[in-house]
């Protein structure tokens, strides 16, 4: 009989386990007004992801999620930001539509030449990525 409850008693605790693991990757960061259209400002609510240093600790990788309180919009972007050189790329950038309730995704991981930017000292890229570095332990980047 007990035998019998087991299982199920362990796939729900594995299940639980996942869920809240993927719930917490998310860490919200705060608002920030952005122009989606010329014209039309909107408030976004800023999420991060714990930013992964390489195993040969030459870049880390940031990913940041952007919703809207009034409508089921989501952007995810993803940038790797090289330790060294001082300057990141756009991996990626996916967004959902809830027009056509679908992902649409732009991949730039192929594009090795038009996607690489310089971090430029005091600007709201270099500070969000000191802020993003400090979370796992390294220096600012400038």
């Amino acid at each position: 009989m007990i035998k019998k409850w087991v299982f199920p008693i362990v796939m729900c605790l594995c299940l639980w386990t996942g869920y809240q693991r993927s719930m917490a990757e998310w860490v919200f960061d705060g608002t920030q007004k952005t122009n989606l259209s010329p014209g039309e400002a909107v408030t976004e609510n800023v999420y991060s992801a714990t930013p992964r240093l390489s195993k040969d600790k030459s870049y880390v990788i940031i990913k940041k999620k952007y919703t809207h309180n009034d409508s089921d919009y989501v952007r995810i972007t993803a940038s790797q930001i090289f330790l060294s050189e001082k300057y990141d790329r756009r991996l990626y950038y996916k967004f959902y539509e809830p027009r056509y309730k679908k992902w649409i995704t732009k991949d730039y991981r192929n594009k090795p030449f038009d996607n690489y930017w310089l971090i430029v000292p005091d600007s709201d890229r270099e500070k969000m990525i000191n802020k993003e570095l400090g979370k796992i332990g390294l220096p600012p980047i400038l």
